[in-house]
């Protein structure tokens, strides 16, 4: 039995140390990074996908932060950051990108970032999600198409499409939009109220994309409020090979 409990008590340890409850922040004088999210839950992915979420660097110390590096675990995984030199009271965004590939089931990446804080030099942030096969059949909300296509988007067609939201269970849910690429999409929900067995169609709009446009993002949605009930569809968009 002790030794049963020493090694829940590790394994606790360990979780709280992978996973921080707290945002990240310096304790020193000079540059101070500051990370207020770490960990960006996507939820259930459709396998084969690429999705993605930018999380914000920064800078509350009195000095000019300084991003040295930024490594991700994988080549899977790419985290291109806007800015490298952060001004006082200023912040950055790394945009952490995961291509799915072959990879299935729970999925947990990383990347690491060097700064000059000299009290917290290197930090990492975190996505975790489950890969599933698709989002057509999965429970209490069904998602069609699982990944939103704009790549036949040309010169005349429409900058819109329609993502189906079917709610399989047998009470009300609540979804609400947590993450899009806001430089690219256009939502005018917040919050999804579906009744029981009923279908609502989300409009997804592009703003300021042309035909020559290529981009790989995602929309993470969640249920009920609840972290351990989200789902992430791909949103793409192609430029079509010339014939």
């Amino acid at each position: 039995m002790k030794r049963f409990r020493f090694i829940l008590k590790r394994a606790i340890l360990m979780v709280a140390l992978i996973f921080p409850s707290s945002p990240i922040a310096a304790d020193s004088g000079g540059a101070k990074i500051y990370i207020p999210e770490i960990v960006w839950k996507y939820g259930r992915i459709p396998e084969g996908s690429v999705v993605s979420h930018v999380y914000w660097i920064k800078n509350i110390g009195t000095d000019t932060l300084k991003i040295t590096e930024v490594k991700t675990t994988c080549g899977c995984t790419q985290a291109p950051l806007n800015k490298k030199v952060i001004a006082s009271g200023d912040s950055a965004e790394v945009e952490l990108i995961f291509s799915a590939g072959r990879y299935e089931g729970d999925v947990v990446k990383s990347a690491s970032i060097t700064s000059n804080d000299t009290a917290l030099g290197k930090v990492k942030i975190y996505l975790t999600g489950k890969l599933v096969l698709n989002l057509n059949h999965t429970f209490p909300v069904t998602f069609s198409p699982s990944r939103v296509d704009f790549s036949s988007l040309g010169e005349g067609t429409d900058n819109k499409r329609k993502l189906r939201i079917k709610n399989v269970s047998f009470a009300e849910i609540k979804l609400d939009i947590l993450d899009y690429p806001r430089d690219l999409v256009e939502l005018d929900y917040s919050q999804i109220v579906i009744q029981a067995g009923n279908i609502i169609e989300l409009d997804i709009d592009l703003k300021g994309v042309t035909e020559k446009t290529e981009f790989k993002k995602s929309i993470t949605l969640e249920i009920n409020g609840e972290k351990e009930s989200r789902f992430t569809i791909p949103i793409f968009k192609k430029i079509p090979p010339k014939l």
